[in-house]
């Protein structure tokens, strides 16, 4: 009798590790994530408006994120006064004060919010938060398994919660200055994975924008460029 329960037993475990195995063969083909540093093809920036690029790029000298693991790529935008790089009116002591302070922020591509951490208060400029560093944050994956991050949103304007559905070009967010964020700004990566510094970071390429006034295709924002989506653009040009 108890032969025949061990045996009875093992064919049981051999099942369930075999539907393991197939679940998780069934998921590794639906969601291949990428090991290295890859590019990801985005629909839009996550703005209305011409922004400017005050970090950007994969060098240390254009982005102050270079070398950590999932933000190696990352972007911090804000809006600057026309034809110089003054963030704010007055004497910049508000966050009223900032151009880009309460901006819509926008989802970049289509996708299922993983992440919604609202409820961190705004700094006063000049001041940080060193112990919640992302601040008020949207994580949005993607069909492909990559997550675009939208960090230092102000509080109590977080517009989705886990688990619901953000579109292209729809309102997620206002622009704040939460968490390790001096002024007011998005910082916005994409990495591999789901979670705080999860995975290896991913360069994001838009796949139409409007770099320094001028139409590109496939381009990816670098520090200095002043940025913008085509069609919410002025006098928008052909793209070739």
């Amino acid at each position: 009798m108890n032969s025949i329960l061990v045996f009875i037993t093992g064919v049981l475990m051999g099942a369930g590790i075999l539907f393991i195995w197939a679940w998780f063969q069934e998921k590794s083909e639906a969601i291949s994530l990428p090991t290295d540093f890859s590019e990801v093809s985005l629909d839009q920036l996550p703005f209305d408006g011409e922004w400017f690029v005050f970090w950007g790029g994969s060098t240390s000298d254009e982005n102050a994120h270079h070398g950590i693991p999932t933000q190696h790529f990352a972007l911090d935008f804000v809006i600057s006064t026309s034809g110089e790089e003054k963030t704010h009116h007055a004497q910049g002591g508000i966050n009223e004060d900032y151009l880009c302070w309460e901006q819509p922020i926008m989802a970049a591509h289509d996708g299922i919010v993983v992440i919604s951490a609202d409820g961190i208060p705004d700094n006063a400029p000049g001041e940080m938060n060193p112990q919640m560093v992302y601040g008020n944050t949207l994580m949005i994956q993607h069909k492909s398994g990559y997550v675009s991050v939208y960090a230092h949103l102000k509080q109590g304007t977080l517009k989705k919660k886990t688990g619901e559905v953000a579109l292209s070009g729809e309102v997620i967010g206002l622009c704040g200055n939460s968490g390790n964020s001096s002024e007011p700004h998005l910082h916005f990566h994409v990495q591999s994975e789901v979670g705080f510094e999860r995975g290896v970071a991913l360069r994001p390429v838009f796949k139409r924008i409007h770099v320094n006034g001028a139409p590109k295709h496939d381009a990816s924002p670098v520090k200095s460029e002043t940025v913008g989506n085509p069609s919410r653009m002025p006098h928008e040009a052909e793209v070739r």
